[in-house]
C-alpha cells in the first residue's frame, strides 16, 4: 500500500508541475501579445489619424487571405450561341483563387458570386436549349463542383481548417457569361485581402478582334505591367476595396463576330 501511495503522489506532482509550466507559458505567451497589441496600437495611433488606424485595423483582422487570384475574361467561339444580336459580344469571366485561413482556429469563409450587368436580361435558344444571360455556369471549391441554384447570385460557406502555410489553402473557381455592347468594360470588387494578382484576356473568337484598352486598379498605385501579349500582373498585396477594371473594344466583319 505504501509503494501504491507513493506512485499516485509521484503522479500527482508530476500531473501538477506539467499543468503549471503549460498554464505559465500559456499566459506569458498571452501577456507578451498583448503588450505588443498594445505597443503597436499605442505607435500607430500617434503616427496616423484615427479614422485611418481604424480602418487600417479593420483590415488586419480579417480571417483569410486570397492568394494569387487569376482574373480571366474569355471571348469564346459562338458555336453553342446562334442568334445573338448585333452590336453585342458574349463575354465569359473565371476568377481562381486560393484561399489561406490566417487564423489560429476553425474559421467559416463565405463565397459569393454575384453578377451585376449593365445590360438587360437576353434569351435565346443555343445547341443545348434555352439560355438567359447573363448567368453564372460555374463555381468549384477544391475541385467540388456546386449546383447553381440561382441564375445571377451564389453563396456558399466553406470551413477553413487551422494552416500551416499557403500550401494547405483551397481552391476556388468560378465562371459567368454575360452578354455586353463591343466596346464595354468588366469590373471586379476586391473583398478580401490578397496578392500576386493575374489578369488574363483571351479572344478565342475568330470572327472578332480585340482590342484592351485598359487594364487597372482604383488604389491609386497601379503595378499591373503586361508581362506577355494579354496578361497582366500585380506583384504584391492588394488590399479589400480595391476594384479591378479591364476594358475593350471588340470589332468584326458582323459587329458580334457570330
Amino acid at each position: 500500500h505504501l509503494a501504491i501511495a507513493f506512485f499516485v503522489a509521484a503522479l500527482l506532482i508530476l500531473s501538477v508541475d506539467i499543468t503549471t509550466r503549460y498554464m505559465t507559458t500559456r499566459e506569458f505567451q498571452q501577456h507578451s501579445a498583448s503588450v505588443s497589441l498594445n505597443v503597436w496600437k499605442a505607435i500607430f495611433d500617434r503616427l496616423v489619424p484615427p479614422h485611418i488606424a481604424t480602418e487600417i485595423e479593420r483590415v488586419l483582422k480579417f480571417d483569410v487571405c486570397r492568394i494569387r487570384p487569376q482574373y480571366t475574361i474569355i471571348f469564346p467561339r459562338l458555336d453553342e450561341y446562334p442568334g445573338l444580336p448585333q452590336g453585342r459580344v458574349l463575354v465569359r469571366r473565371q476568377l481562381y483563387y486560393r484561399v489561406q485561413n490566417l487564423t489560429g482556429g476553425e474559421v467559416t469563409y463565405p463565397i459569393t458570386v454575384l453578377v451585376k450587368s449593365t445590360a438587360s436580361d437576353f434569351t435565346f435558344t443555343g445547341t443545348n436549349g434555352e439560355i438567359t444571360l447573363p448567368r453564372i455556369t460555374q463555381l468549384r471549391v477544391n475541385s467540388i463542383q456546386h449546383e447553381i441554384t440561382h441564375r445571377v447570385s451564389m453563396k456558399c460557406g466553406v470551413t477553413l481548417p487551422v494552416m500551416e502555410s499557403h500550401t494547405e489553402a483551397i481552391e476556388v473557381f468560378s465562371e459567368v457569361e454575360e452578354l455586353l455592347v463591343l466596346n464595354d468594360r468588366a469590373v471586379y470588387v476586391i473583398t478580401s485581402p490578397c496578392y500576386d494578382l493575374e489578369v488574363r484576356v483571351e479572344n478565342r473568337n475568330p470572327n472578332i478582334q480585340v482590342q484592351t484598352d485598359n487594364v487597372f486598379l482604383t488604389n491609386g498605385l497601379n503595378r499591373l505591367r503586361e508581362t506577355l501579349p494579354g496578361t497582366w500582373i500585380c506583384s504584391g498585396g492588394i488590399l479589400p476595396g480595391t476594384s479591378l477594371i479591364v476594358s475593350w473594344k471588340a470589332v468584326g466583319p458582323s459587329g458580334t463576330g457570330g
